[in-house]
């Protein structure tokens, strides 16, 4: 790890020690570090949802790579898989928080200022034009990360934020491509988004597609096989949850069905699945 990182081997700082100290025990913090917020990020505070548990323990039995779970790594190595990837992302040239130290499971990184999603939450209320573009960019964002050959593992607009024109990412807790190849892994990730995406769009068509459009444009054709296996797969739950809908359908569920509703129509129009 420490050719990846020289500061994990590096002795940390008096003050740096204390600031470690100060939040022992929380899993994310803000403190101030030389006048600036900076956050510290400890892994292994919180139990882990028996939901990832019982996913990770029954993967050896899942037969498509896809539904495979990301390695469920101990806290000193999940602190290594979130600084090996916001090293990949920053060298790839995608704006990533700064690492400016590392203390066993622990991580003190920059403050990005605001996530996507809290922009999101106020463009809604207060300029849908710019709402419905940010959801775009959120796409293209995410298809500058597939071409250039990396996967985030979970992209959701809470784990992006503005860095000038572009967006950038942090929060990096999953590794799917450990586990798949990678073209599998940059499916997911797009599935994934499209629930957030779908779910938030206000112009449902014409964002969602340019959306969809922008990330497209930038990833391999095998990326884009491998999304349709994922949508086939799972197209089998979109009448179940529409029948769903009369009695309750929660909001994951919601997000599934919007975005499963648009992939599969998409993807049929222009590749049949």
């Amino acid at each position: 790890m420490s050719e990846i990182n020289p500061l994990i081997s590096k002795p940390l700082s008096d003050s740096d020690k204390k600031l470690f100290q100060s939040c022992e025990g929380k899993r994310i913090a803000s403190v101030m570090r030389e006048g600036k917020k900076v956050w510290v990020k400890r892994q292994g505070i919180e139990k882990r949802p028996w939901g990832k548990r019982l996913h990770s323990g029954l993967s050896f039995l899942l037969p498509a790579a896809f539904m495979k779970s990301s390695p469920l790594r101990d806290p000193l190595a999940m602190n290594g898989q979130e600084i090996r990837k916001i090293e990949k992302f920053r060298k790839a040239g995608i704006a990533v928080p700064e690492i400016l130290a590392v203390d066993g499971p622990a991580l003190m990184i920059s403050d990005v200022g605001q996530t996507v999603q809290k922009r999101l939450d106020f463009l809604k209320k207060n300029d849908v034009d710019a709402h419905e573009k940010l959801l775009v960019q959120c796409g293209e964002a995410l298809g500058r990360v597939h071409h250039a050959g990396l996967v985030h593992g979970r992209p959701h607009p809470r784990d992006m934020f503005m860095a000038g024109n572009e967006l950038g990412f942090f929060d990096f807790e999953e590794e799917p491509e450990a586990v798949m190849p990678i073209a599998a892994a940059q499916a997911r990730d797009a599935w994934l988004l499209f629930f957030q995406v779908s779910a938030q769009s206000l112009e449902k068509n014409k964002t969602d597609n340019a959306a969809f459009d922008a990330w497209k444009k930038q990833v391999s054709p095998e990326t884009l096989k491998q999304l349709e296996k994922i949508v086939r797969f799972f197209s089998i739950f979109i009448t179940p949850l529409k029948l769903a809908r009369f009695i309750y359908l929660g909001g994951d569920g919601k997000r599934m069905l919007s975005a499963m509703e648009f992939l599969s129509s998409n993807l049929k129009n222009r590749h049949p699945l």
